[in-house]
């Protein structure tokens, strides 16, 4: 008998593999999971607080025989969040969308309405930047440090400054505007921040840090979100930040906001070693400069010298063109230009050769600069051997025409050569260009 009715279930199972018992187990969890992502959608629907919602998903998933890591529950989640999307079907030779003309916050500096990312040695100034360029927004500014043009009015600011303390926050905030005193010890942020999270809050790139953040955007559509800094909102996750799955919070927390419109701006420490690579190649695991629609790269200009303060500025971007020049902070948080990195580093150099001039050369030099300050006119060694009469003594104006030929040799003046009917070949010096002040 029993083994008749084992023939009977064999049959009923070939005629219908559906019947089997591996299958309808698989079945009965497929509809359970189902159920579970339902609960999730009601959850995030009803802003369930996120460590409520996790117990009441774990209970129920418990009631329905499934057993749930924590990362498998997070995966329920993130699918709930999908659903309530809606689901992405692409674009179709139909379809009409909106792209906004308007591409940058801050010309070549920040992109709109996508990932901008800043990396830097620590102490460089990323955050002193990044508060200046939205001070002058806020002030309705349409340049930034004469040289970058800026999209006034400013959206509203939410600022993740898990980096940190609130005391160094308002060292860049209060010359900016971001922030003001009201009494001997007491601030407020002001208009456009809309939020600030510092050191003291703890806010992390966690499933809790990331719903807060995403719940600040929702009410705060088209804001600017600044994130510093990388290492230190996913720091407590345990993950390895030269790996792949390092920038998967960052990921999360993109895709959380994506129907939001928001400009985000992500500060990151470059190491030491790393300073002078291109920003690309400085990010950690370089799975951040992947994300990133366009990267700004800060290092000192000149890494030795310790009093030197002298910023160089590159950026690299999708479809943008490219930055390289040398800012300075001139005062707390404040900024300013000197002009591009190629042209600065001819100065300098120009500079250390200047400095090992003899003293008669750098007499010569003087002279011919002040010169062309008083005349606007190049100088031949005639005059700067009357000029300098009692230095050069005998043979003065052959003394001075080899010292202008040794300054022409070593790029500090140009030599002028012309055609005269009655003198012949005239030669006379002027200062380069870079120097001249007419």
């Amino acid at each position: 008998m029993h083994a008749e009715l084992h023939a009977i279930v064999d049959q009923v199972e070939a005629a219908d593999p559906s019947k089997r018992p591996e299958a309808k187990a698989l079945s009965d969890r497929v509809d359970a999971l189902a159920q579970l992502h339902d609960a999730a959608e009601h959850h995030l629907v009803a802003k369930t607080p996120w460590h409520e919602r996790n117990i009441l998903l774990r209970a129920q998933a418990g009631e329905l025989g499934l057993s749930l890591t924590g990362k498998d529950l997070a995966a329920v989640v993130a699918t709930a969040r999908a659903n309530l999307r809606g689901e992405s079907e692409g674009i179709s030779p139909d379809d009409v969308f909106k792209i906004p003309e308007e591409r940058w916050l801050a010309q070549d500096l920040i992109a709109a309405r996508t990932l901008t990312l800043v990396v830097a040695l620590q102490k460089v100034g990323k955050s002193a930047v990044v508060c200046n360029i939205l001070g002058e927004l806020a002030k309705g500014r349409g340049e930034f440090l004469e040289r970058f043009s800026l999209a006034p009015p400013c959206p509203k600011v939410i600022i993740v400054g898990t980096d940190q303390p609130l005391a160094d926050w308002r060292e860049v905030m209060v010359p900016n505007g971001l922030m003001i005193r009201t009494d001997l010890d007491n601030y407020r942020v002001c208009d456009p921040v809309v939020r600030l999270y510092t050191r003291e809050h703890g806010l992390h790139l966690d499933e809790a840090g990331i719903e807060k953040i995403t719940a600040d955007c929702e009410q705060n559509p088209w804001a600017v979100l600044v994130l510093d800094a990388f290492l230190s909102l996913i720091g407590p996750l345990g993950l390895d930040s030269d790996s792949d799955a390092a920038v998967q919070p960052l990921q999360n927390l993109l895709e959380s906001i994506a129907p939001f419109n928001i400009t985000t701006v992500l500060l990151h420490h470059s190491s030491k070693s790393r300073a002078h690579e291109r920003a690309s190649n400085a990010s950690a695991g370089r799975g951040l400069s992947r994300m990133a629609s366009h990267v700004v790269n800060l290092h000192w200009l000149n890494p030795d010298a310790k009093e030197d303060n002298w910023v160089r500025l590159t950026t690299e971007g999708r479809s943008s063109k490219s930055v390289d020049c040398v800012i300075e902070q001139v005062d707390r948080a404040i900024w300013s230009c000197h002009g591009d990195s190629n042209t600065i580093s001819e100065q300098l150099d120009l500079s250390k050769v200047r400095a090992k001039l003899t003293e008669r050369h750098s007499e010569v030099l003087s002279l011919v600069e002040e010169h062309w300050m008083l005349t606007s006119r190049a100088m031949e060694p005639a005059e700067v051997a009357k000029a300098m009469a009692e230095e050069l003594g005998d043979n003065a104006r052959q003394k001075a025409l080899q010292a202008l030929d040794a300054l022409a040799n070593k790029r500090l003046v140009e030599k002028l050569t012309r055609s005269d009917h009655k003198r012949g070949k005239v030669v006379s010096f002027q200062p380069l260009k870079s120097r001249r002040c007419a």
